[in-house]
């Protein structure tokens, strides 16, 4: 089943597989699958310090539409995404860990593999920023609020790059 998968996974994506193998972060036992959370639950949640929400689209996605508030961008096709997730992962306490995209294919592609890898404590917002047909009308179509990207990064550096 794993070289299934590692078949079809990007070289960016084994990367941080590879990565939180090493680190052990994928050895914790498992409490349970990823989660679904509509944006308006995500937003509350982050509202709340329950959840922190990472926004893994692109930077040229998060210029053209902003990024969800609360949330830090980390791009899912960077070359040191993993490491930056790991900061995150290291610096989440017991809180959970939501993703959103723009229409859920990839926090359901990531969700799917750390939870096979037994990662707890994840929330995919599957709806994402764009909605999609069965999913939830998104994050922006909701009229929820949003932030330029250079706030965004700027948060995610004062959080995490200290």
């Amino acid at each position: 089943m794993m070289k299934q998968i590692i078949k079809y996974m990007p070289t960016r994506f084994l990367q941080l597989f590879g990565f939180l193998l090493l680190s052990g972060l994928l050895t914790a036992p498992a409490m349970a699958a990823a989660q679904i959370m509509t944006a308006p639950e995500a937003q509350e949640a982050v509202k709340e310090g329950k959840m922190i929400l990472l926004d893994i689209r692109t930077p040229e996605e998060w210029r053209e539409d902003g990024v969800a508030e609360g949330a830090y961008p980390v791009d899912l096709s960077a070359k040191n995404f993993g490491e930056l997730l790991n900061k995150v992962l290291e610096q989440r306490d017991d809180k959970l860990l939501g993703m959103i995209c723009a229409t859920g294919g990839r926090t359901g592609y990531v969700m799917s593999v750390l939870a096979q890898n037994k990662l707890t404590g994840i929330v995919d917002v599957s709806e994402g920023m764009h909605g999609r047909f069965f999913g939830g009308p998104g994050w922006l179509k909701r009229g929820l609020p949003v932030i330029t990207a250079d706030e965004a990064q700027k948060a995610f550096d004062e959080r995490f790059n200290k």
